[in-house]
């Protein structure tokens, strides 16, 4: 799975979905290689067109945010926990 990053929300962790399979099973996919590197993934916290999950690596504090429209990407403030992160997808 291949991810990016756009100049305009430095913060954000995108991820190109060009089979154009549904992008549940996108985010199932990313909550799948996320833990198995070892990713606490919270709860999701379910508004009415995304879930938030809180989510915790090597102590430091992440979030993966699924929209349904959007579909998946991460948010992170720490830019070396962004490039880990992102290293996790090449």
């Amino acid at each position: 799975m291949k991810c990016y990053t756009i100049d305009d929300s430095p913060n954000l962790i995108y991820f190109r979905n060009p089979e154009r399979i549904p992008e549940e099973q996108v985010c199932n996919q990313v909550k799948e290689i996320l833990a198995n590197a070892g990713v606490k993934i919270g709860s999701a916290m379910m508004g009415p067109s995304e879930d938030v999950y809180a989510c915790e690596w090597n102590g430091k504090s992440f979030s993966l945010i699924y929209d349904i429209d959007e579909g998946a990407c991460l948010y992170a403030d720490d830019p070396d926990l962004r490039r880990r992160l992102a290293e996790l997808f090449s």
